[in-house]
């Protein structure tokens, strides 16, 4: 998946969930168990203002460097995790 996709996908992510549960569903599905080694990428990465705060910035990180199939992952973890309520 490339990056032109991830970041619009990150900034849809970001602007409905919150810093921490954003990161905490990262989290779960990128080190499950805590002992993996985080995707990184030697190429500086642009952070809006709205985006500075180290939770945000390191699930950025993860979604743009991460394998393409984690994305769907993550996608998937998130929607599963959020409540939706049913309008009458």
């Amino acid at each position: 998946m490339p990056v032109e996709l991830r970041g619009p996908i990150f900034s849809i992510l970001r602007r409905y969930t919150n810093p921490d549960f954003l990161w905490q569903r990262i989290e779960k599905v990128l080190n499950p168990y805590g002992t993996d080694v985080w995707p990184s990428s030697s190429s500086p990465m642009a952070v809006s203002k709205e985006e500075d705060d180290p939770h945000l910035i390191a699930a950025k990180r993860a979604v743009l460097n991460c394998p393409w199939f984690h994305v769907y992952d993550i996608i998937e973890d998130v929607l599963r995790q959020m409540v939706f309520t049913k309008m009458s």
